[in-house]
């Protein structure tokens, strides 16, 4: 996935991720906010997140905005939030794999991440 290459890179290099070229919608508006917070807190994340899985569910391509929604499977277990002091403060008990249902949204020529929700059930 095109989006979390970027991310990877990002973290890897220290820049700053242009969103808006992979996110739509209230996802944007979340993960823009969830930025800002932790740049706040003097918090940033280092390490790669990884794809195991990704299966489309279903594809709505005949209408004016196209909906592709997909089950996909990330490994987070070597992604670190890290304070100003460098401080590993990443929560304990995270869970390292999560499960989650993406929906893509857009037209012919592009589709962007619109949602995503944890789903427990996804057997990763």
């Amino acid at each position: 996935m095109a989006y979390n290459e970027a991310v990877n890179d990002a973290r890897e290099t220290q820049q700053t991720l242009a969103p808006e070229k992979f996110l739509t919608g209230k996802i944007l508006a979340a993960e823009t906010a969830t930025s800002q917070t932790l740049a706040e807190s003097h918090i940033h994340l280092e390490g790669p997140t990884q794809v195991m899985e990704f299966s489309g569910v279903s594809a709505d391509t005949g209408v004016a905005v196209s909906r592709v929604v997909a089950r996909v499977c990330v490994d987070i277990r070597n992604v670190r939030a890290i304070d100003a002091e460098g401080n590993d403060v990443t929560a304990t008990g995270r869970s390292d794999i999560y499960g989650l249902d993406v929906e893509f949204s857009g037209n012919s020529e592009l589709l962007l991440i619109s949602d995503y929700e944890v789903n427990p059930e996804i057997p990763c």
